[in-house]
């Protein structure tokens, strides 16, 4: 690596210690990216895109010192729809080689395509990798396939660069869920909601803490995941669910005092009776704000079914599927895991 060329660009330490990795990006492809590209590829740098998107926390803004024991580095990605997978791998090749090694005190790894390294993309190949569908879904069943997380990666980020608007324009249509499939997950996350604090109720009637408290940790899964919805968000990883979820402008002021009274206490009784709280603030807020309608249901002996109302709102191929009754039930990482990893439904 010695022959290899090093910035002369410095920061202070204090400098170096608050430095966020998509500043880092967006500073690198500035100082030093967007110069070579201009002089060795002049044609085709008018046809790429270049960006920070995809894993990581840096993405969210959330890195920080111990952030930086892996995948943390200067780089960045590029991206075309009008230059083949050859030509960008040309380019992926030679910035790779002759982009500074060191930069702001910090230096890149010596690993080919390494998640924050460089990167060259088709603009199909980065969604279609990560979604398994290169553009945004037709069907709102379809879109039941598509993990949040996965959403959340290729939307997060930042596009330092697009001269032909070609990626900024798929980030934007992959932007946010259908309004039908956006109700139809609402109603799946408030229901497994509901049975998270039904399954606890039962746990603790049985003397069994340790289940009680599994219910209620997946039943705040599921809370801090509806709550995202709520604003239009996409799910980051769990890792990163609290993080975004106390910086929401809905709910989260209502929502987050609670959470932390859960955390606070050991009395797992004290743990339910705060998880009913969240829960009834959730309920009001939708009727509140005109996301459901109350109805009269003669099997709700337990309960508000809130939920139930929800799934009322939902309507084209999402009304009745699979059964009138069937709220779409969430379970972690992904839609499918509630179809029994059945997708023939969603596709037809």
């Amino acid at each position: 690596m010695s022959d290899r060329v090093l910035s002369r660009n410095t920061v202070c330490p204090k400098e170096k210690r608050e430095m966020k990795g998509l500043d880092l990006h967006r500073n690198f492809f500035n100082d030093c990216g967007k110069s070579l590209l201009m002089q060795a590829f002049p044609e085709e740098f008018m046809l790429l895109a270049v960006a920070s998107v995809g894993f990581g926390s840096d993405r969210l803004g959330a890195d920080d010192e111990h952030s930086r024991d892996h995948c943390w580095e200067p780089g960045f990605q590029i991206f075309s729809d009008r230059l083949s997978p050859e030509a960008l791998k040309d380019i992926e090749s030679y910035l790779f080689e002759h982009l500074p090694w060191e930069y702001a005190g910090f230096t890149r790894t010596d690993c080919p395509r390494s998640v924050n390294g460089i990167r060259a993309w088709t603009v199909d190949e980065f969604f279609s990798s990560f979604t398994s569908f290169s553009t945004p879904p037709t069907q709102d069943r379809q879109w039941l396939l598509i993990a949040d997380e996965a959403l959340y990666h290729v939307t997060n980020g930042e596009v330092f660069h697009d001269p032909t608007g070609a990626l900024t324009q798929r980030r934007e249509a992959f932007g946010a869920f259908p309004d039908n499939v956006w109700r139809f997950k609402l109603a799946g996350r408030a229901m497994r909601i509901d049975i998270q604090r039904y399954q606890m109720e039962r746990c603790l009637a049985h003397d069994e803490g340790l289940a009680a408290d599994l219910m209620l940790y997946e039943g705040v899964r599921e809370v801090l995941h509806f709550l995202c919805l709520v604003n239009r968000r996409y799910a980051p990883p769990d890792k990163w669910l609290p993080w975004v979820v106390r910086r929401l402008p809905v709910l989260s002021d209502a929502i987050e005092p609670l959470i932390a009274r859960i955390q606070d206490t050991t009395d797992v009784r004290s743990r339910l009776a705060c998880f009913v709280e969240i829960e009834t603030a959730l309920a009001d807020y939708v009727y509140d704000n005109g996301l459901a309608t109350r109805r009269e249901y003669p099997w709700a002996d337990r309960g508000n079914p809130w939920w139930a109302d929800l799934r009322q709102t939902v309507t084209g191929d999402l009304k009745d599927f699979p059964v009138p009754s069937w709220v779409g039930v969430e379970f972690r990482y992904a839609s499918q895991f509630g179809l029994g990893g059945d997708f023939r439904g969603l596709l037809g």
